[in-house]
């Protein structure tokens, strides 16, 4: 694990250089994605990143965002079902991490993203498993840290900078340089008389408690001393009492901006007291980045007043056996074709965690599962972003097992309905996906059902950019508030309009359209939601039609058609499909006890959920119905 820390702070700039040129494409629309409050994981050095994440998170979006180490993220009163988690390692390989993960993705986190300093880690396998977990990963040139994170920390750092400041709305304009980003003066304040004191007080505004957090890190990983941190006014209550009685042996180090000065609280200390202040050049998140340089040089410095080699300082045999002790219950095993386990499907139904033992939920959860197994499937039905292809990988090509599995139930018989609020782009894609011969068995309702044809059908759907009678006043409306909206997309469609932000969360923008078109002034128009966009339906659209148009073609009944959603919760602009007697949900639910059930399991979502969905629909005792392997049942 060794490695001269000189070494290291050589390397650094160029791995700032490194990073800057990194592709963060991927890392960018991931946090776009990822508009939810946050909790942030890191341990040892990457604690450090999760500081800087959370800061990042919370100044792009106004979001409460948390740093958390892996132990505490696992606390079981946590509901993650509303946030989106980063998980930050630089080898992917510790058991926190991994134990961590395991947890946490059967805690289902609406988003979550693993941001890893090395390329194929054990991490990285687990994480392939979930189709929906981003996974960001990156081999510096430096090569694996020594025995403290360093390398790994800033450029993790520098890249997480770069990706929010591609999303927008704070500037976050790295220097082109090295040396501009440390600042003049770098390398030249002399720590000395603070390292004469065993204990550091580090006094910081709250745009740097990143840099505090650093500091606080290395110092106790590496033997150099004590050290405490608070931000300026919560020193002042009651901390200071510190140097009242113990100041001979403490120092003080301010950390400050020219937004942050900390000169006043300095000249209120006792004389006797040594301090230091480090004033770090940049504003907010970049003054971080400057800082975690800044604390590299003063943990050189205290390396060598201590005679410590912070790189090497040696591990002791019982820190080797603390750090593999694996205190995280073994992950169950992913199986295919199963399904959830019941407390599993009722807490996403019941949506509170201590009705999950509930008689009533259990007997409901039987009971569908019965009606589910009964049925004799005649049909599908099914919505396509977040369905039957990931919502954050709506534009590639239809997954290859979701494709195999349609081409084989079309061939067995089975027509498929696709219910989707977009347009000619499902109609290439589901082409492209399934042989020509196969295309006369497939219908498509374009914009939620509006525009109903079968795929074989080139004239539609109508993309005209016109919105007809019933919406134009919705429209006009829209468009001239789009900007005090804050919508960055709006997309006219005879009887859809769909509206995108960059910045705001889609369940904000949803409240905001949905309470400026009243339904007292806008008779019969809808404002649904999908995972990317709102939408604003035309009177009596529904993609209910599109299973109203199956039933007719095949004579079957609502009980026979097998229909499939990500978006089952209201305002979800599946609700109203997922609504049917027979129904299954790759992501949200509602709270129907009869219907819209997800029984996916843990951590699978969206395609992976709906691929599982679909390979157990078999051919038995003369038709086609859904077969479970294993009924993995906990009775009560």
């Amino acid at each position: 694990m060794g490695k001269p820390f000189r070494l290291e702070l050589e390397m650094l700039p160029s791995t700032y250089d490194w990073a800057l040129r990194f592709p963060i494409d991927p890392l960018a629309e991931s946090i776009r994605r990822s508009r939810l409050p946050q909790l942030a994981i890191g341990s040892g050095g990457s604690f450090t990143t999760a500081h800087l994440a959370a800061a990042l998170h919370c100044r792009q979006y106004g979001l409460p965002a948390v740093p958390s180490t892996p132990l505490d993220s696992i606390r079981s009163d946590l509901d993650l079902r509303e946030t989106t988690v980063f998980l930050f390692t630089a080898g992917g390989k510790n058991a926190d991490i991994l134990g961590a993960f395991d947890q946490i993705i059967r805690g289902e986190p609406r988003r979550m993203t693993v941001m890893c300093a090395t390329t194929e880690s054990k991490l990285a396998r687990k994480v392939r498993r979930y189709a929906t977990v981003e996974l960001c990963e990156f081999d510096p040139p430096s090569g694996r840290d020594g025995f403290l994170a360093t390398n790994s920390l800033f450029a993790s750092g520098v890249l997480l900078a770069r990706a929010y400041g591609k999303v927008g709305r704070q500037d976050l304009s790295l220097p082109k340089k090295f040396e501009a980003l440390c600042g003049p003066g770098f390398g030249e304040i002399d720590y000395s008389k603070l390292l004469s004191r065993p204990t550091l007080v580090v006094v910081h505004p709250p745009a740097l408690k990143t840099v505090a957090v650093e500091i606080e890190s290395k110092f106790i990983e590496a033997a150099l001393g004590n050290v405490q941190i608070s931000d300026f006014r919560q020193f002042a209550h009651g901390r200071h009492h510190w140097l009242a009685k113990r100041g001979d042996e403490s120092a003080v180090l301010a950390l400050s901006t020219d937004a942050d000065s900390a000169d006043v609280t300095l000249r209120l200390l006792p004389k006797s007291i040594p301090r230091v202040l480090m004033h770090l050049p940049h504003d907010g998140p970049i003054s971080c980045l400057s800082g975690v340089i800044h604390s590299f040089e003063l943990v050189r410095q205290a390396g060598l007043a201590r005679h410590i080699d912070p790189g090497d300082p040696g591990v002791p045999s019982f820190g080797r056996k603390l750090y593999n002790l694996n205190v995280f219950p073994p992950p169950k095993r992913l199986q295919q074709r199963s399904i959830a386990e019941p407390e599993v499907a009722i807490c996403r139904k019941s949506g509170a965690t201590g009705l999950i033992q509930c008689k009533e939920w259990n007997r409901a959860l039987d009971k569908f599962l019965h009606q589910l197994t009964s049925a004799r499937i005649a049909a599908i039905v099914a919505d396509y972003d977040g369905t039957l292809c990931d919502e954050s990988k709506r534009f590639d090509p239809l997954p290859s097992v979701i494709a195999k599995e349609l081409e084989r139930l079309l061939r067995l018989g089975i027509p498929l309905g696709v219910a989707t609020g977009r347009g000619q782009s499902v109609r290439t894609e589901l082409r492209r996906a399934l042989p020509p011969e196969l295309w006369e068995r497939v219908i498509v309702g374009y914009y939620n059902g509006s525009d109903i044809a079968p795929l074989t059908d080139d004239g539609h759907p109508d993309g005209a950019e016109t919105v007809l009678e019933p919406l134009k006043a919705a429209a006009e409306l829209i468009l001239r508030l789009q900007t005090l909206l804050g919508i960055d997309t709006i997309e006219l469609r005879r009887k859809q309009i769909t509206l995108k932000s960059v910045v705001m969360p889609i369940e904000q923008l949803w409240k905001q359209v949905q309470g400026l078109l009243a339904p007292q002034l806008f008779p019969g128009v809808t404002v649904l939601r999908s995972g990317h966009s709102v939408d604003v339906l035309a009177p009596q659209v529904s993609k209910l039609d599109v299973l109203t148009r199956m039933i007719q073609i095949t004579g079957c009944t609502e009980m026979d058609v097998l229909c499939i959603g990500d978006q089952g919760c209201w305002p979800g602009n599946d609700h109203a499909l997922l609504g049917s007697s027979l129904s299954l949900s790759s992501n949200a639910v509602s709270a129907d006890p009869e219907r819209c059930w997800n029984i996916a399991p843990s951590g699978i979502r969206e395609s992976q959920a709906t691929a599982g969905y679909l390979q157990m629909l078999k051919r038995t005792r003369g038709s086609i119905r859904f077969t479970i392997p294993r009924l993995h049942r906990k009775r009560t």
